[in-house]
């Protein structure tokens, strides 16, 4: 089943943005700010924000935010805020070359995940995450920042290498969208500054410009008036502030400051439109804009304006996404949302990805969904429902008030600094959402929804295949069906009432036959009276959060490659199809307002579930479990919308260069074995229905194979829970193991050249593979590895070179179906100079075979793994993982727990014969992508 309430990704879109419309805002007073955040203004106008916050306990995280970005770049700078926002990681005034990368990774930090930065079109950000536990380390990421802030070196060697880098960036991001969208933004943003200034920038600009004028960029822009620290973590307020007075307070802005400007996006009184298409495209998609002035929703009226246009949004998507369940869908999928476009435009928006073929039919029902709604507005239930569901998310964010993690808190008040949005803490928006909807009505929810759809200022874009065979409707076809909608004779919503009871009956309870405990890890072991075993951890890491997970041996490779296909989609046919007698539309209204995920999944050697809830749902989520087991829903008009979708997405695949390479990839890693080829529209004839359903009921039907896995605040009723929904499940089939298909990757030095794709672009892997002892020591030591040649390769490549903008290493080891190890080095590049940096690849590689690694680098990864050790242990996902790892490997929990030992004992002696060991270079398979010429 998939995720019933994605209202999370709803509630932060809009957390992020302010909301576009034409309602007048009635009142002028701001709402408060989080009283647990220290805020203030330095003498030069420089804004700061501190809030301490435990979690994740000892950590600390940094922003300097900057508000400039691409927007303010002038004809000869397009890319260069861009290329400062890198330059600040290649040398300040007090940190040469790449020191303050070295420095920060020698705390346990990584680049990229803990230590980064994004420029937009209006602001450039910097992140830093730290530890907490020496205070020195706060004191040298304020300096850091402040660094960044005044005192990038602009060293001339090193702004040449990062021209590199960037257009490394650059290149890696071009394909059929960015080529597309390089053609429809000059329409979405018509007469806009915003239209030629994408962040990413011109490369001839980035290449060729003159250092003065990138630091002119600079000097204008990066002053403390246009900035803002924000510290959140364990801190402690009076002292941070005291250093960011200190530390900060010393710059001041130039006489004659350049004025921060905003950038209008014109009206347009007719519609306009943007048809693109490329042919590398995969999908075919329509989007309908419809452009509104920003208003506030930082004050008491805007906050009220703001949660009805949330109510919109999830009533209106919720239809959208109904009509994919017909059997003959009229788009794949569709989407909705009022968005911010950008710093001054906001766009209530809807669209879908739909066939080629289908275009128009996609269009119309799209105009036909907002005319109704236009018409007849919503319905009492869909209010209610869309009420109820926000309800219970802002429930639950509330009960995770003391554990919500402190990032969250830093990229609020990011859009606090930079765009006015809402900051006033969970305690007064959980109050405030009580309040308003008491008493919101249907009438005003509509009345706001209409507000945002104002026909005076429409863009339409449609982006697809370029095929000779396809003809795309032009904007007078397009024009003529929203007059033709306009006039048509339309019906209003309307949903048939049924019975809300997720069962109908409740099940005779089994019994647990036994009962154990487990004091290394702290959890419990029961086996039940069907042979199913039941594993859980209580714990107090989350509030309102109990993960959940099973599994049972088998998978796919029980299944004879004649129903292969049918096997590996069997689990998201039935996750379409709705339990019992509800399908998946009425399932979706019952369990509105509850917190709660669940997905079947058949992989190749296990099949099970992963899932979610809150202590207050739980019983809904094993009522939905025990309904996979013995009520499963078989369903051709749910089979019929899944293939008719399947074939959509599918059908055009192979126009991408990056899909053929990867098709091509695999196939020649596993020599064609027949389980590691794509599928395709004619492999689509393999599926069948009655097979599919079939699979998954012969897969789910015996819960002696299964052990369930729960970690969380598990409330006092579990043991009745587990006896009622878990013991009850009838036993039937046989017990089954895995078995080994024979999988294997081809060994020997191999090699392929892939052609295909029109950017000047290549993409390289190299894989080493081999036979492999499965143990937690040689584990921890090839992950150990790994990040070594991250570091190096790092360097080396990108760095050194300016051969890419990354180099992506992964290491995976398995222990079934048989003991191996898998190495992969992957990075795109300029097709001239593939030979010359995979040459260098090889060398780094002889390097770590010949040579110790250094203090520093083994420094950084055992710091690395520390910090990344420290903090699984307080989230639930890692101890429900480690409950699995025991049970599916058949370790022992103490030995799992060893952890830290282990990476005490890593030394450069073991990498370096780990790298003779994994690194043959007379075994390994290199594909490389070339474009067709």
């Amino acid at each position: 089943m998939k995720k019933l309430l994605p209202l999370f990704f709803v509630i932060f879109i809009y957390s992020c943005t302010s909301i576009g419309g034409v309602i007048k805002d009635g009142s002028s007073s701001e709402l408060p700010l989080d009283p647990n955040v220290t805020s203030g203004a330095l003498a030069n106008g420089l804004r700061y924000y501190i809030r301490p916050n435990s979690k994740p306990e000892n950590r600390i995280v940094l922003r300097l935010v900057v508000n400039a970005g691409s927007i303010l770049e002038d004809d000869d700078q397009q890319g260069l805020a861009h290329l400062i926002e890198h330059m600040a990681f290649n040398g300040t005034k007090n940190f040469e070359g790449h020191d303050i990368i070295n420095y920060l990774e020698s705390t346990g930090m990584k680049f990229g995940a803990d230590i980064n930065a994004h420029t937009g079109f209006d602001e450039t950000v910097y992140k830093i995450n730290l530890p907490a536990d020496d205070p020195k380390m706060l004191e040298t990421g304020l300096t850091i920042l402040k660094e960044w802030a005044f005192e990038i070196a602009f060293a001339n060697k090193e702004v040449d290498k990062e021209r590199g880098v960037v257009v490394e960036e650059w290149r890696s991001g071009r394909g059929a969208d960015a080529r597309m969208r390089d053609k429809y933004f000059p329409v979405l943003f018509s007469g806009s500054k915003y239209a030629s200034r994408l962040p990413i920038g011109n490369m001839e600009t980035v290449e060729n410009s003159s250092y003065s004028t990138i630091k002119r960029f600079y000097k204008d822009w990066y002053r403390p008036e246009l900035m803002s620290v924000i510290v959140v973590g364990d801190v402690e307020s009076k002292s941070v502030t005291k250093q960011i007075k200190r530390l900060f307070g010393k710059y001041s802005n130039s006489e004659n400051a350049r004025i921060r400007e905003k950038y209008p996006v014109p009206d347009n009184k007719n519609t306009l439109y943007s048809i693109v298409t490329d042919p590398e495209a995969t999908k075919t998609t329509i989007q309908i804009f419809y452009k509104n002035n920003l208003i506030s929703n930082n004050s008491k009226d805007g906050y009220r304006t703001f949660i009805k246009t949330i109510i919109n949004n999830i009533i209106f998507s919720q239809r959208l996404d109904d009509l994919t369940n017909q059997s003959n869908p009229p788009y794949i999928y569709a989407f909705s949302g009022n968005n911010g476009l950008v710093r001054t435009k906001s766009a209530f928006s809807m669209g879908a990805v739909t066939r080629a073929t289908g275009i128009t039919a996609s269009f119309k029902t799209l105009l036909e969904e907002n005319e109704k709604f236009i018409r007849f507005g919503y319905t009492e239930s869909e209010f209610n429902r869309a009420k109820s569901n926000l309800l219970s998310y802002m429930d639950s964010v509330y009960r995770e008030r003391d554990k919500t993690e402190s990032i969250f808190y830093a990229e609020e008040l990011t859009d606090y600094f930079l765009n006015n949005t809402p900051a006033p803490g969970i305690e007064w928006e959980w109050n405030e959402v009580k309040a308003i909807l008491s008493d919101l009505t249907l009438e005003e929810v509509v009345k706001t929804g209409m507000n945002f759809r104002n026909n005076t200022n429409p863009v339409v874009i449609i982006t697809g295949p370029k095929k000779e065979s396809l003809i795309y409707p032009d904007s007078k076809v397009l024009n003529s069906l929203f007059e033709a909608v306009a006039a048509e004779d339309l019906k209003p919503y309307s949903e048939e009432n049924f019975d809300t009871d997720i069962l109908k009956t409740i099940p005779n309870p089994g019994s647990i036959l036994n009962e154990s405990y487990n004091s290394d890890a702290d959890y419990t072991i029961w086996t039940l009276s069907n042979g199913s075993k039941v594993v859980f951890k209580n714990t107090n890491l989350k509030n309102d959060e109990i993960l959940f997970s099973a599994f049972s041996p088998g998978g796919t490779s029980l299944i004879e490659d004649s129903n292969y296909l049918s096997a590996t989609l069997a689990s998201n046919l039935v996750s379409l199809s709705g339990l019992g007698s509800y399908d998946v539309t009425k399932l979706g209204k019952i369990l509105s307002g509850k917190q709660i995920s669940l997905s079947p999944y058949i992989g190749s050697l296990y099949e099970g579930f992963s899932g979610s809830s809150t202590p207050k749902d739980f019983e809904t989520l094993f009522q939905l479990l025990y309904m996979y087991f013995t009520d499963l829903r078989r369903d051709k008009t749910a089979y019929d919308s899944f293939m008719n979708r399947i074939e959509g997405l599918i059908a055009n695949r192979e126009s991408r260069p990056e899909v053929i390479f990867k098709d091509a990839l695999n196939a020649a890693l596993y020599d064609n074995n027949f389980r590691a080829l794509p599928l395709t529209i004619p492999r689509l004839t393999e599926v069948s229905q009655s097979k599919a359903y079939d699979i998954f009921e012969s897969s789910f039907n015996n819960p002696e194979n299964f052990t369930f896995l729960f970690a969380g605040n598990i409330p006092s009723n579990f043991k009745l829970l587990v006896k009622t929904y878990i013991a009850s499940i009838p036993r039937q089939g046989q017990r089954t193991q895995w078995i080994d298909r024979k999988m294997e990757i081809v060994r020997g030095v191999n090699s392929i050249d892939v052609k295909a794709g029109i950017e000047e672009k290549s993409s390289v892997n190299i894989i080493f593979s081999g036979d492999y002892d499965w143990t937690l020591e040689n584990n921890m030591t090839v992950y150990a590895l790994r990040e070594l040649m991250n570091i190096r390769l790092r360097e080396e490549i990108r760095e050194k070179l300016s051969g890419t903008y990354g180099v992506r290493i992964s290491a995976s080891v398995n222990k079934y179906p048989k003991e191996e190890y898998t190495i992969s080095i992957g990075f795109n590049c300029s097709p001239e100079r593939v030979d010359e940096l995979v040459s260098r690849v090889f060398e780094v590689i002889d390097e770590l075979k010949n040579n110790k690694a250094s203090k520093g680098n083994m420094q950084k990864i055992k710091e690395g793994f520390r910090r990344s050790y420290e903090e699984s242990l307080k989230d639930n996902s890692y101890w429900l993982g480690l409950m699995d790892a025991v049970y599916r490997y058949k370790l022992d929990s103490s030995y799992i727990l060893q952890k830290p030992e282990r990476i005490e004992a890593l030394n450069p002696d073991l990498l370096k014969k780990a790298a003779e060991q994994y690194l043959d270079t007379n075994n390994y398979f290199k594909a490389v992508l070339y474009p067709e010429k």
